[in-house]
């Protein structure tokens, strides 16, 4: 078998200070992190010869051990305990773990991601019964483990055939008590659903409080950077919802939210060890959007804070990129999208790269602020370059990368630094505005000790002045009053005026399409009112539409009904949910309750006192009629009825064809 091949404006005294003090900042910053690298690296084990890993003396002594190192492979066979104590199987080789399987040799053909196979190996430890234990990362993409013969730890569902496997990320400590001074492990493992396959990550080897300690230590990061994050998250969108025109506290709180989601689906994977079941595509599908989302947010936020200083064409060409790559993580499996993660990550690369750039020019010109955002940015983009290295196609395929880069989800501690970076700058922000907020209030308090004496002078003319526009003040206010009630209300008799009608026919027709409910219209008009304009005076006709107005008021009760003055003498009665039978109720009661005023009509042919004739249309609406047509039913029924007479009620009821006249008599 082969092996891999290796692949504007100045800054004041205050700003001075702040440059000298974030520089120091950036260096401890900087300090710290390499120290949190250089205690988070385990020891590794010392080879005896392939597939034999020597750990007596005192490798345990100094922490956790990594089991990396020459492991034998058996390509394409899932054996058991037995399967070695039973017969012999023929080993394709060794392979370096950790590290994918793609590109491994066997007769000179390289291994595809896809496949199943079998590792193990022998550690030598010291006799003894202490406790000890296995840290066991992601394995790509399914896993069984058996120690000294006895099943210890699973994730997934391992299988020769994809229908079979059931992929699933769970890092998983399992604790025993050793036989004798010799350990042995065998892992089955299975990929079918992502690009690269086998142990791409440490499994690190420790006492049982070792391994626990650490565990702890991991879970511990892991919720403190989610916690720190999500926090600083919701604290940005809330500081935008005040400060509207800030937009970029919306983009960097919405890049504290992903990033903190991110965090729940790497490292420890804390959501996963919460719901085990989770559908392994989908978490894969959310660890991937959020990432690619996320670069586009930044962009966004980096555009609001510099927006003479990006270039907007950058904001439209990763709208363009991001909206692929997410379409691609929608609708493709795992192993099929994750093939185009490393073009991906080639632009984020180039992204960082033209952001360092402007950050540079920024920088230069040395502007309020920008140099803890510089600051907090250079520690970001140097821990996603990190995990976009660990993540990469060159950390999997190429065993020198696992020596350089041997740590990933760095990323989120940096961006916790960026966060850091940034509430500096707002506090600057703020404690400029409240200076200057200062200043402004002891100039007003210096305007005003002046102010006294211009006033005194100009009192007489300031209460004039104000008098006017007072008086001015109420009667725009009685206009805008007057203009308010004319909008909806008829003047002469207080019902409400044809536009208001239009306004809930519209409405009422709408609603009766979603219920089904009928709509009625009754057409009210006085008859031969003109005559009686002519006999009694206009006096005396307003005073009669005003009775007949009151009337028509108190014969409808429910809160839909509305009663409107259509014009003239003409009068509307909408009734909402009423059918047939009731409109006519209404029409024949608001008919009796004309006559019953008694209003005198010397010039009526029809009898002695002011009657009305009535026309009623209902309908069940549908997509196909219109509102118009059924006030136009109910007015021809009205004028129907004045052709029969005049002081009846005459009804229309439009049915799913055509209307059909009827009377309730």
């Amino acid at each position: 078998m082969g092996t891999k091949n290796a692949q504007d404006r100045a800054p004041g005294v205050w700003e001075h200070k702040a440059v000298q003090s974030t520089r120091r900042i950036g260096l401890l910053l900087a300090m710290s992190l390499l120290a949190l690298l250089s205690i988070t690296f385990a020891a590794e084990a010392s080879t005896l010869s392939p597939g034999t890993i020597d750990l007596r003396g005192d490798a345990l002594t100094d922490g956790l051990v990594d089991l990396d190192g020459e492991w034998e492979f058996y390509w394409e066979q899932l054996l058991e305990p037995e399967d070695f104590r039973n017969e012999s199987h023929e080993m394709v080789g060794y392979v370096s773990v950790p590290g994918a399987w793609n590109g491994y040799q066997v007769q000179e053909q390289d291994f595809p991601g896809q496949g199943y196979a079998t590792y193990r190996v022998e550690i030598k430890i010291a006799e003894g019964q202490q406790l000890l234990g296995i840290h066991l990362p992601r394995i790509l993409t399914a896993y069984r483990l058996w120690i000294n013969g006895e099943p210890a730890a699973a994730a997934g569902e391992v299988g020769r055939v994809r229908e079979d496997v059931t992929p699933q990320y769970l890092p998983r400590q399992v604790f025993f008590y050793p036989a004798g001074s010799t350990v042995e492990l065998i892992i089955q493992t299975a990929n079918f659903h992502h690009r690269s396959g086998g142990i791409l990550e440490s499994i690190q080897f420790g006492t049982a409080d070792q391994v626990q300690a650490a565990t702890h230590r991991r879970l511990a990061y892991d919720l403190f950077l989610f916690g720190g994050l999500f926090l600083m998250g919701i604290y940005h969108l809330v500081l935008f919802f005040y400060r509207r025109s800030e937009r970029s506290l919306l983009y960097f709180g919405l890049f504290c939210i992903l990033v903190s989601i991110r965090t729940l689906f790497v490292g420890q994977i804390f959501f996963i060890q919460q719901f085990p079941n989770l559908n392994w595509e989908l978490a894969h599908k959310i660890q991937t959007l959020t990432y690619y989302v996320g670069v586009h947010v930044i962009i966004l936020f980096f555009r609001g804070v510099f927006p003479s200083y990006v270039s907007p064409t950058l904001v439209r060409v990763s709208s363009v990129v991001v909206a692929t790559f997410s379409t691609l993580v929608l609708f493709l499996p795992a192993r099929q999208f994750t093939v185009f993660n490393p073009l991906f990550q080639v632009f984020t690369l180039l992204v960082i790269g033209y952001v360092i750039s402007v950050l540079l020019r920024v920088s230069r010109r040395r502007e309020a602020g920008t140099v803890f955002i510089v600051t907090g940015a250079a520690v970001l983009f140097l821990t996603v370059g990190n995990d976009i290295l660990y993540l990469s196609i060159l950390r999997s395929d190429y065993h020198a990368f696992q020596h350089v880069v041997r740590m990933g989800n760095l990323s989120a501690l940096g961006m916790l630094a960026f966060v850091f970076t940034h509430s500096l700058v707002l506090a600057i922000t703020f404690s400029q505005a409240f200076k200057k907020n200062e200043e402004m209030t002891l100039e007003l308090a210096s305007i005003n000790d002046n102010l006294e004496t211009t006033v005194a002078r100009r009192t007489k003319d300031l209460v004039a002045a104000n008098s006017r526009v007072e008086a001015q003040k109420l009667e725009l206010e009685a206009a805008n009053r007057s203009l308010a009630t004319l909008s909806f209300k008829d003047p002469l008799t207080g019902l409400w005026n044809r536009r208001r009608f239009e306004e809930s026919l519209d409405h009422e027709w709408k609603r009766a399409l979603r219920t089904g409910d009928s709509l009625s219209l009754i057409f009210v008009d006085i008859d031969d009112f003109k005559a009686f304009n002519d006999q009694h005076g206009h006096l005396a006709g307003d005073e009669c539409l005003q009775k007949v107005a009151q009337m028509l008021e108190k014969s409808v009760n429910r809160a839909g009904d509305i009663v409107v003055r259509y014009g003239g003498e003409e009068f509307v009665v909408l009734l909402p949910a009423t059918p047939r039978i009731g409109a006519a109720q209404i029409a024949e009661g608001i008919r009796e309750g004309v006559r019953d005023l008694r209003i005198p009509q010397a010039a009526s042919v029809e009898g002695e006192f002011v009657t009305v004739t009535l026309g009623v249309a209902t309908v069940v609406p549908t997509w196909e009629r219109s509102p118009q047509g059924l006030v136009e039913a109910s007015d021809r029924a009205m004028y129907v009825a004045k052709e029969k007479g005049k002081n009846r009620v005459e009804l229309v009821v439009l049915d799913a064809a055509e209307a059909v006249a009827e009377s309730p008599s």
